[in-house]
């Protein structure tokens, strides 16, 4: 990379190792460390807990320890809260979602152990519910809007006459959390987009669709994704057959919900090169003190809106490990020595190489290559990434190759990355769907014959084309065109005369976020 020699990556590593021995070797929670942890639920993560037809979590970390709901059977949450070692006498909060008893059904007992708490309640609860709180000595709050109860936490007010849910501010973006839904699990995440005029980064809960058919669900996926949120952990009332469907569509993005510590898989290959090294270290530290997202690991699930020492040692506790990255969603090392598959190293969607395109066991750029010869050969796969669905990254090592070829396409789509008809420049043709939306060309040839990592990145607001892990090209584009069609890999759309890749090609990885090359 441009900044990576010698004298940088001594730096990067005397400076992880005084850190490591100052701290060490662990960061420190510190403020924003916010970590979340399911207490009472259909399901559970944990082996000794116990399940049951409601839902409670606390969210520790923030300005204030919050209790959201309380579950149904007040013996079961405590029991469940003394497994986790999870204390009552942390909890300053505790939220009601709505009236009903598998929401509702533990408070007396929780207070029964800590009652210096302020509950927020929902308006339809009875006097008298008000009253008992009150005299377990607990305040009741009867929130009638939006209200934020300690920094980076609100409630959205009473939705649908029946129920409020929370949404929580993070570096991240935000957090949703529901009870039930029952006024639509849509028209929350809309209320909470309105609040706030923020990217949505995270939903979970119980949705209520048990009872919706599976192209109502479906619908509300792609609602959900119109809105980009990112991550979804449908639990309690959404439905097996819901939750079932939401993991389908969000693959590595869905987060299982259940009784336990939540957790949200972190992806530590900065660069997506498949391992984790100086490289991503000095990624990190180009990104040294701002809010760079893909950086801002630690500490907690959201990290806490800055890249300093706690990403660092984070970082550093993954050095040399094997990668198992889960933003990974096809990878096509071309490592293969015969036959007329190209095996996909992430999962099934293998790719048919056809037109006698010629393994090169030893002649790739990582180990193995796939010679093309221009004419008619490629590797056809499924379908893989509907670009419109949220950021991805596509990298790919190339050699050789002439102007007007393609290297990766998109079957009667367009052409993710191929070299201009001109001059042999990277561009590619993927664009947004709004008039005026432009193919975007870069001033760096990758046909001259030597090795080249070329790649395109879309982060959900700006494309960025990288030759040798070098941007060439970037412009604003908040939206692209959708396709969940198969991929070409070394020819145009339609296999048309003259966009045959001629050359080789390797190491083929398309992530489903943005990858910093």
């Amino acid at each position: 990379m441009k900044w990576l020699n010698g004298y940088k990556i001594r730096l990067v590593l005397l400076g992880v190792g005084l850190v490591v021995m100052l701290t060490g070797g662990k960061a420190n929670a510190g403020s924003g460390a916010i970590e979340i942890t399911v207490l009472y639920d259909n399901y559970t993560l944990t082996e000794g807990c116990t399940t049951h037809w409601g839902f409670v979590c606390i969210i520790e970390g923030t300005e204030k320890c919050i209790l959201f709901d309380t579950g149904a059977n007040g013996s079961i949450l405590l029991g469940n809260m003394d497994k986790l070692q999870v204390s009552a006498g942390d909890v300053e909060l505790v939220v009601i979602s709505h009236n009903h008893a598998d929401h509702t059904g533990g408070l007396l007992s929780f207070l029964g152990r800590n009652n210096n708490v302020a509950a927020y309640l929902p308006l339809t609860v009875s006097s008298g519910f008000v009253q008992n709180v009150r005299s377990r000595g607990a305040t009741a709050q009867l929130p009638t809007d939006v209200v934020q109860i300690c920094e980076g936490a609100h409630l959205t007010g009473l939705m649908g006459g029946i129920e409020q849910s929370m949404v929580l501010e993070t570096p991240k973006g935000l957090v949703v959390i529901t009870g039930c839904a029952h006024p639509g699990i849509v028209q929350i995440v809309q209320k909470a987009k309105q609040m706030f005029a923020k990217d949505v980064y995270f939903v979970f809960g119980g949705f209520h669709l048990v009872n919706d058919s599976d192209s109502q669900i479906r619908s509300k996926i792609g609602q959900f994704r119109s809105m980009g949120v990112q991550k979804v952990g449908a639990s309690h009332c959404t439905g097996d057959r819901a939750i079932a469907l939401f993991e389908q569509e969000y693959g590595n993005d869905f987060v299982p919900i259940g009784v336990g510590q939540l957790t949200i898989p972190v992806a530590y290959d900065l660069n997506g090169d498949g391992i984790v090294d100086s490289a991503d270290m000095g990624i990190m530290v180009d990104h040294w003190q701002t809010k760079e997202p893909s950086c801002d690991i630690a500490p907690g699930l959201f990290g806490d809106g800055i890249v300093d020492v706690q990403d660092l040692i984070l970082l550093a506790d993954h050095l040399f490990e094997d990668v198992n990255d889960p933003t990974l969603v096809a990878h096509w090392t071309l490592d293969d020595t015969e036959g007329d598959i190209a095996y996909d190293s992430t999962g099934t969607n293998f790719a048919f190489v056809i037109g006698g395109a010629v393994w090169q066991p030893s002649g790739g750029q990582v180990d193995g290559a796939l010679q093309l010869d221009g004419v008619d050969d490629c590797a056809i796969t499924g379908s893989i990434s509907n670009p419109t669905e949220g950021p991805f990254s596509v990298l790919v090592w190339v050699k050789g190759g002439a102007s007007g070829q393609a290297v990766l396409s998109q079957m009667g789509g367009v052409r993710w990355l191929c070299a201009d008809p001109s001059e042999g420049n990277l561009m590619t043709e993927l664009k947004g769907a709004g008039r005026g939306s432009a193919e975007l060309l870069s001033q760096t040839v990758i046909t001259d014959g030597n090795w080249h990592r070329i790649g395109l990145v879309w982060d959900g607001s700006h494309r960025t084309l990288y030759v040798d892990d070098v941007a060439v090209a970037q412009d604003e584009q908040t939206n692209l065109e959708a396709s969940e069609n198969g991929l070409y890999i070394g020819a145009g759309t339609a296999m048309e005369a003259g966009s045959f890749f001629s050359g080789l090609i390797d190491d083929v990885r398309i992530y489903n976020r943005a990858v910093t090359p």
